[in-house]
């Protein structure tokens, strides 16, 4: 009872402060907030946060009033729908609550009530229990149903109700979006209507959301657990529904006894998406499709950083759509800059600041991609483009007004901008079907490009409306190959020794220098090719088992010059004489990401933007890591193929098979590449690993390909008509006076 009242309490002094014009602008300041606290966030944000990974927009409100809104170009998410992902949940169950409400439907009705047509033959005793309840709060039991995609084309509830539930019902949490399905399935089984056309009635028209629409399942049941798109605006006006207890305008549009127990801690959450210490955001319970935070908040919650954050002690709503990785650090922000910025009383007008606020949030926008290398003339046929999820491979590039623009064989077109972002409607299926985290649908796409190194044109995209967003290139066929200068790498040794071998990878225009990078005991980066020191110093010891002090004082040897001359290459040393060369490739011969960091720094001291770089490993974990993080380098992956004695074939990007077909073998090849986004592959030829049709065929599917242990002249010929990107030479001699004049 005692709750009771303070509910009743808490929604009459929210709805008095906002009955006269709810959701009108106000400046900051009048309610409390200081603008130059909103400014230091949205600094934070581009600082932390951006550019790969980004907010797309917000609204924050404060005591029912609209006190700052923005949007990043070329996102227009004031005005424009976004996808919600899970913040979807929120809508169901809001959805189940005026059933609720209405004396439709019992929380602790059985599923299998609903749908006697769907469930399986001979039910379990934990299917039978499963309650509206549970799937409310995600206890159903089950490890993961994940109905829509072990069923993509089929009955998703059918689905669902065919899972072995492990546990009984309402023991266990464990979040799946397919429980919301359900939930969505059972909201239009009772009112005989689509979720959405329900929703608009009771919700959606009542408080002014005008842009909602979903995606549906391919039963036509709406997907409830992702698939719903809104504006900011909308959430913003959502958020302040339940932050007056249900209460629009002087009108009961929801009941608080269901806000009050959607927005509770129903079930521990425990850590699902973020791990860490209790203080995290996951970590606080879970209601009915909301989740709790810290600070007596809750939310509504999507991935890549969907976010309505309602806070009833300080009488304020934040919405925000975004496409990034880190939600933690998303929310984190929030709480380091907003929160404490909500204060009890009016602050005096700050004309400066406001206007500074307001400026800055005019101004909004996402930087388009950048480069200084020389155009290649135009137009070009048959350029490879990398991987991408709009299904360009092989293409002609154009000239066009705002920039460049991209065609399909199929006459598909991608505009391109120069300095701005040029946006194409792009036809990714004509159904409205979405299996979770497919795209499905028409979206705007929205690029900017720029010739980031000789004959490649570094494309930035961003499917507007939606969180996905990367980076591919587009490479421009060469006469010749390029030349990668395997330098002085395999020596350990620097000046006066091999310095001359580094001077030659430029003298003999190679184009693009090779750094084996290696981490000693002690962190530093040494160029090494070989990990043991046993095939240069005749030495059995690990490189990372050594500091720099104990290799440099046992590293005193006889190989080019006299003792003491020799010392070992340590990375900055290397860049101070290579960091000319057009382009460089960092070989990691193991990896951290405390490696990875450090190598970057180093690079960006010596003065080498990022579009010059290229990565390569055989470690996957690697190429994952500088696909999420460091999405604007150009990822290269060693791969090998081995055949074996029984005529099959295995190859490192899919260790654990084996292949009767080589064209088998160069699709998983094609397969490694999709998944970790790859510029390209380095294979070798040795042992006839890599054949010439090998080549011909992943370049014709839109793949660069080096190739390594090509020692001569004839061994290169081989490979000529299959026209490789690049040869790694193991010494520069070998460009300078072997290979590449010759290779055509």
């Amino acid at each position: 009872m005692k709750t009771r009242k303070f509910l009743v309490a808490l929604g009459s002094l929210s709805v008095a402060s906002c009955l006269a014009a709810l959701m009108d602008k106000a400046t900051p300041e009048s309610q409390g907030v200081p603008s130059a606290a909103i400014v230091r966030w949205i600094d934070a944000c581009e600082r932390e946060i951006g550019p790969d990974n980004s907010l797309h927009g917000f609204v924050i409100v404060r005591h029912g009033k609209v006190i700052a809104e923005g949007t990043w170009a070329p996102y227009d998410t004031l005005n424009r729908p976004h996808m919600l992902y899970s913040h979807s949940k929120s809508f169901t169950s809001t959805a189940i609550g005026f059933l609720v409400d209405e004396g439709k439907l019992d929380l602790d009705a059985r599923v299998l009530s609903f749908f006697p047509d769907k469930a399986p033959r001979d039910p379990s005793a934990n299917l039978r229990a499963l309650r509206v309840r549970d799937l409310l709060t995600m206890n159903v039991g089950a490890s993961y149903t994940d109905a829509e995609r072990k069923d993509i084309a089929g009955d998703w509830v059918k689905a669902f109700l065919a899972n072995d539930i492990e546990n009984e019902p309402g023991t266990v949490f464990r979040y799946d979006s397919g429980a919301t399905h359900m939930l969505a399935a059972i909201a239009e089984r009772v009112t005989g209507t689509k979720l959405m056309d329900f929703l608009k009635a009771r919700l959606f028209d009542p408080i002014g959301m005008t842009s909602p629409w979903s995606t549906v399942s391919p039963t036509g049941v709406a997907c409830g657990g992702w698939g719903m798109n809104m504006t900011t605006r909308d959430l913003a006006r959502f958020g302040q529904l339940y932050l007056d207890q249900g209460m629009w305008e002087g009108k009961r549009i929801l009941s608080r006894e269901w806000i009050a127990l959607a927005t509770a801690r129903q079930t521990w959450s425990g850590a699902i998406a973020v791990t860490g210490e209790d203080g995290s955001d996951w970590h606080q319970g879970y209601g009915f499709q909301f989740w709790r935070c810290r600070h007596n908040a809750f939310r509504a919650d999507g991935a890549a950083g969907q976010y309505t954050i309602v806070m009833p002690e300080q009488d304020a709503v934040v919405s925000i759509h975004a496409g990034l990785r880190d939600m933690q650090q998303e929310i984190n922000l929030v709480w380091e800059h907003l929160l404490p910025a909500f204060g009890p009383n009016p602050l005096p007008d700050d004309n400066a600041a406001q206007q500074k606020l307001a400026t800055r949030c005019a101004a909004l926008k996402l930087p388009v991609q950048t480069g200084t290398a020389p155009a290649s003339e135009l137009p070009i046929s048959a350029v490879r483009v990398s991987h991408n999820p709009l299904n360009f491979t092989a293409a002609t590039l154009e000239k066009s007004d705002l920039g460049w623009s991209l065609v399909r064989t199929d006459g598909v077109r991608l505009k391109i901008g120069d300095g701005t972002w040029a946006v194409t409607e792009h036809v990714f299926s004509k159904s409205n079907v979405e299996a979770l985290f497919a795209l499905v649908g028409t979206r705007d796409v929205a690029a900017s490009g720029a010739w980031t190194a000789p004959g490649v044109l570094t494309v930035r995209w961003h499917l507007l409306g939606a969180p996905q967003h990367g980076t591919f290139t587009v490479a421009v066929p060469s006469a010749k190959p390029k030349m990668v200068a395997h330098a002085g790498a395999g020596d350990l040794t620097m000046p006066p020794a091999s310095r001359p071998a580094y001077s030659n990878a430029i003298a003999t225009a190679c184009d693009i220098v090779k750094l084996d990078l290696q981490f000693t005991k002690d962190k530093q980066i040494v160029m090494g090719h070989d990990p043991d020191l046993a095939r240069v110093m005749g030495w059995h010891a690990k490189i990372s088992s050594l500091s720099y002090a104990e290799i440099y004082d046992k590293g005193r040897f006889l190989q080019h010059g006299k003792p003491g001359e020799e010392r070992i290459v340590r990375l900055p040393e290397a860049l101070a004489v290579v960091k000319t060369a057009p382009e460089f490739w960092l070989d990691f011969k193991h990896f951290t990401p405390e490696m990875a960091e450090q190598v970057l720094a180093e690079v960006k001291k010596a003065g080498i933007a990022q579009e010059r770089l290229m990565v390569a490993t055989f470690t996957k974990p690697a190429l994952a890591y500088f696909r999420d993080r460091h999405p604007a380098i150009r990822r290269v992956g060693h791969v090998s193929v081995t055949s074996l004695t029984n005529g099959t074939w295995t190859t490192t990007a899919a260790p654990k098979k084996t292949f009767a077909d080589r064209r088998a073998v160069m699709d998983a090849v094609l397969r490694y590449r999709d998944e970790l986004k790859l510029f390209g592959v380095n294979m070798p030829v040795v042992s006839n690993q890599t054949r010439p049709e090998d080549v011909a065929y992943l370049r014709q599917n839109g793949l660069w390909v080096s190739l390594w242990f090509v020692q001569n002249e004839a061994k290169a010929e081989t490979y000529r008509d299959a026209h490789p990107d690049a040869f790694v030479t193991d010494h520069v001699t070998k460009a300078r006076h072997g290979l590449k004049p010759h290779v055509k």
